[in-house]
């Protein structure tokens, strides 16, 4: 059995968070701020289209040179990546931040989609889910990979499974 620990976000947020643009995972003031760590980025089942294009109005009005994914390539209900929450936050200078509760965020990367249900909070991460990730990330490891240059690799905790 994993101990690997989920959190559910809609698109394309969780985009947003996968692809290190977005370093703030906002939450109400009841979320339980019960994990600090690695985690893996679910996404919700559903986004209509005005969520989606409020979303991207306020993360080009963040950073103009975001060229978010039409809404029907962003998948929908399963695990999307990889992210470590560094501690909560109630303050913060990020234009990111709306509150009431943030968490800080690091060591985020995409992972490939595999479809699953999802929970409101932290949930654990179902054991044949966990599986399959690590089956196709260590498919995907074996994959060439151009050097990306001047970039230290991060600390990564999931080394071991994904």
């Amino acid at each position: 059995m994993n101990n690997v620990l989920c959190i559910s976000v809609r698109q394309p947020w969780a985009w947003a968070i996968v692809n290190r643009f977005k370093p703030v995972e906002n939450r109400g003031r009841t979320f339980p701020q019960t994990h600090v760590g690695p985690f893996l980025v679910h996404t919700s089942k559903q986004c209509t289209r005005q969520e989606y294009e409020a979303a991207v109005e306020t993360m080009r009005k963040i950073d103009a040179s975001i060229k978010v994914p039409p809404l029907e390539k962003l998948p929908l209900q399963g695990i999307v990546g990889r992210a470590r929450c560094d501690r909560y936050v109630t303050e913060c200078d990020s234009p990111w931040f709306e509150g009431p509760v943030g968490l800080m965020l690091s060591q985020q990367k995409p992972l490939p989609f595999v479809k699953c249900g999802g929970a409101l909070g932290w949930f654990r991460c179902p054991q044949d889910v966990f599986e399959e990730l690590k089956r196709l990330t260590a498919r995907a490891a074996r994959a060439p990979k151009a050097p990306e240059k001047d970039k230290p690799p991060p600390r990564d905790e999931f080394a071991d499974a994904f």
